[in-house]
Protein backbone atom coordinates (compact mmCIF):
# COMPACT_ATOMS: atom_id res chain seq x y z
CA UNK A 1 0.00 0.00 0.00
CA UNK A 2 0.86 3.25 -0.60
CA UNK A 3 2.17 5.92 1.96
CA UNK A 4 -0.40 8.41 0.49
CA UNK A 5 -3.18 5.68 0.96
CA UNK A 6 -1.92 5.17 4.29
CA UNK A 7 -2.59 8.45 4.93
CA UNK A 8 -5.64 8.66 3.71
CA UNK A 9 -6.77 5.82 5.64
CA UNK A 10 -5.60 7.36 8.83
CA UNK A 11 -7.15 11.10 8.08
CA UNK A 12 -10.90 9.41 7.24
CA UNK A 13 -10.49 6.98 10.63
CA UNK A 14 -9.63 10.22 12.40
CA UNK A 15 -12.74 12.43 11.10
CA UNK A 16 -15.32 9.90 11.19
CA UNK A 17 -14.85 8.44 14.75
CA UNK A 18 -12.95 11.14 16.58
CA UNK A 19 -15.78 14.44 14.96
CA UNK A 20 -18.48 12.24 13.58
CA UNK A 21 -18.79 9.44 15.89
CA UNK A 22 -18.55 6.34 13.98
CA UNK A 23 -17.10 4.15 15.72
CA UNK A 24 -17.45 1.31 13.65
CA UNK A 25 -14.76 2.55 11.60
CA UNK A 26 -12.55 0.95 13.99
CA UNK A 27 -13.47 -1.84 12.40
CA UNK A 28 -13.09 -1.43 8.84
CA UNK A 29 -10.27 0.17 8.98
CA UNK A 30 -7.59 -1.46 11.02
CA UNK A 31 -6.43 -4.91 12.30
CA UNK A 32 -7.80 -5.59 15.94
CA UNK A 33 -4.16 -5.68 16.78
CA UNK A 34 -4.13 -2.04 16.49
CA UNK A 35 -1.29 -0.44 18.77
CA UNK A 36 -1.95 3.53 19.29
CA UNK A 37 0.46 5.40 20.28
CA UNK A 38 -0.87 8.84 21.97
CA UNK A 39 1.53 11.22 23.77
CA UNK A 40 2.43 10.38 27.43
CA UNK A 41 -0.02 7.46 27.83
CA UNK A 42 0.45 3.78 27.85
CA UNK A 43 0.73 2.22 24.60
CA UNK A 44 -3.64 1.68 23.90
CA UNK A 45 -5.06 -1.09 22.12
CA UNK A 46 -7.97 -1.54 19.70
CA UNK A 47 -10.64 -1.66 21.93
CA UNK A 48 -9.42 0.62 24.55
CA UNK A 49 -8.90 3.09 22.17
CA UNK A 50 -12.26 2.95 20.88
CA UNK A 51 -13.70 3.20 24.05
CA UNK A 52 -11.50 6.33 24.89
CA UNK A 53 -12.79 7.88 21.58
CA UNK A 54 -16.27 7.06 22.46
CA UNK A 55 -16.13 8.68 25.85
CA UNK A 56 -14.51 11.47 24.18
CA UNK A 57 -16.62 11.84 21.49
CA UNK A 58 -19.53 12.37 24.25
CA UNK A 59 -17.86 15.03 26.41
CA UNK A 60 -17.21 16.80 23.85
CA UNK A 61 -20.22 17.39 21.63
CA UNK A 62 -19.87 19.68 18.68
CA UNK A 63 -15.47 19.31 18.47
CA UNK A 64 -13.51 19.66 15.74
CA UNK A 65 -10.26 18.22 14.16
CA UNK A 66 -7.54 19.99 12.73
CA UNK A 67 -4.77 18.03 10.88
CA UNK A 68 -1.37 20.00 11.32
CA UNK A 69 0.95 16.87 10.08
CA UNK A 70 0.48 13.57 8.71
CA UNK A 71 3.96 11.83 8.25
CA UNK A 72 3.86 8.10 6.68
CA UNK A 73 6.95 6.12 6.72
CA UNK A 74 7.19 2.51 5.68
CA UNK A 75 4.14 0.79 7.88
CA UNK A 76 3.27 3.89 9.90
CA UNK A 77 1.76 7.14 10.51
CA UNK A 78 2.26 9.67 12.64
CA UNK A 79 -0.55 12.05 12.97
CA UNK A 80 -0.29 16.07 14.65
CA UNK A 81 -3.57 17.67 15.27
CA UNK A 82 -5.81 19.47 17.49
CA UNK A 83 -9.24 19.61 19.22
CA UNK A 84 -11.24 22.08 19.55
CA UNK A 85 -14.74 22.27 21.24
CA UNK A 86 -17.65 24.91 21.67
CA UNK A 87 -17.75 26.70 25.22
CA UNK A 88 -21.31 25.99 26.50
CA UNK A 89 -22.87 28.44 28.97
CA UNK A 90 -25.30 27.72 31.52
CA UNK A 91 -28.38 29.90 31.32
Amino acid sequence: MALEDNKTIVRRFLEESAVQGTFEVYDTSFAPGLAVHVYDTPLHSHARMRKLDQQFHQALPGHTLTFHDLIAERGTVAVRYSYAAPLHHSQ
